[in-house]
């Protein structure tokens, strides 16, 4: 008797953990969706010294793969009036900080061709969103509208603008008015301050043979707050309900996903959306992130299929070399089953 399509999608599974994490340490939270089935499965240790094991309601520091939520705001935004995408950023954004570079438009900012500098790389660019701000405007510019690359710096600004235009206390507090609550992503969090309380929360470790322990520890608040490139903690089944709401078309209007997912620029990792690389050989829209032990990735094939992937167990070797942790093993997933 053949194995039933469940079995096969978790032997697939089971396959690509055992290879790329293995057993008993870290590991990872996997959904895979297919015509609206919806398969979870949990491995290893959310915390090895409490033995907490990962399951769908595990809560993962999505890292760089907040982005495609910024991108979803702005997009919200455009719809509502509240935003243009081809006005320059000096037209929501105080102008005092940006006297003497030429003008940025918001669709530089989400398509990675502001040439702006990257904060993350100076220690000293600052840990708000303000600082941020700040930073970049002190720095010297490359010309914007031509080449792509890829810059955090331009999705915080991008939440800064959100915030201004809607005159929200906070980019967390509008992500949760605008996606989360209506969503009822009741487990996701943005760590925007310290203090912030993240139930069920992972912890983040490097190296696969000697897991040591770099993020969420019983004293660990975080150091760094800024919002919209980044920060947004979330779970498997969370982000189910996200990839639900935006196949459903009941957030988004399909002219503003069918932007996000159109490439807008191509840099050397490829080609690049709004929150999104775009793949057309292969049907395939993905983002992944790092940061701090954590590894994650959400790629979404076609119309009805997709793979994501939370895991806490990343390294810098892995990084140097190419793609994250749960991005290898995502694509090794869902290749596994569809790229044929």
């Amino acid at each position: 008797m053949p194995p039933s399509p469940a079995d096969s999608r978790r032997h697939v599974i089971d396959t690509a953990v055992k290879k790329e994490i293995g057993r008993g340490g870290p590991g990872a939270a996997i959904a895979v969706i297919e015509g609206g089935e919806v398969m979870r499965e949990g491995y290893g240790f959310a915390d090895l010294d409490a033995n907490r094991k990962i399951d769908a309601s595990t809560v993962f520091d999505l890292a760089s793969m907040s982005k495609q939520f910024t991108a979803a705001i702005i997009m919200l935004l455009v719809e509502d009036g509240e935003v243009s995408l081809t006005a320059s950023i000096h037209t929501y954004l105080e102008k005092r900080l940006w006297p003497h570079h030429e003008p940025i438009s918001v669709a530089d900012l989400l398509r990675m061709t502001s040439g702006l500098p990257n904060y993350t790389d100076d220690d000293d660019s600052g840990g708000t969103n303000d600082a941020v701000a700040k930073w970049a405007a002190e720095r010297d510019w490359g010309p914007s509208g031509k080449e792509h690359d890829y810059c955090n710096t331009n999705y915080v600004l991008l939440a800064e603008i959100a915030k201004k235009v809607t005159g929200s206390k906070s980019f967390s507090a509008l992500l949760t008015e605008r996606i989360f609550s209506p969503l009822h992503m009741t487990g996701t969090v943005v760590l925007d301050r310290k203090g912030t309380k993240i139930p069920r929360r992972a912890c983040g470790y490097s190296g696969k043979a000697a897991p040591k322990l770099v993020s969420g520890g019983k004293d660990d608040e975080g150091e760094d707050f800024q919002t919209g490139d980044g920060n947004v903690f979330s779970s498997i089944d969370d982000l189910v309900k996200w990839d639900a709401a935006l196949r459903a078309g009941t957030l988004l209007m399909p002219e503003s996903w069918t932007t996000m997912t159109t490439e807008h620029s191509r840099g050397t990792e490829g080609a690049y959306g709004f929150g999104f690389y775009v793949d057309k050989k292969r049907d395939l829209v993905h983002h992944p992130g790092e940061w701090a032990g954590t590894s994650t990735w959400m790629g979404r094939w076609g119309t009805g299929r997709a793979v994501i992937v939370l895991s806490n167990l990343d390294d810098v070797r892995r990084r140097v070399q190419g793609a994250c942790r749960a991005e290898t093993l995502g694509r090794a997933i869902g290749g596994a089953m569809w790229d044929r």
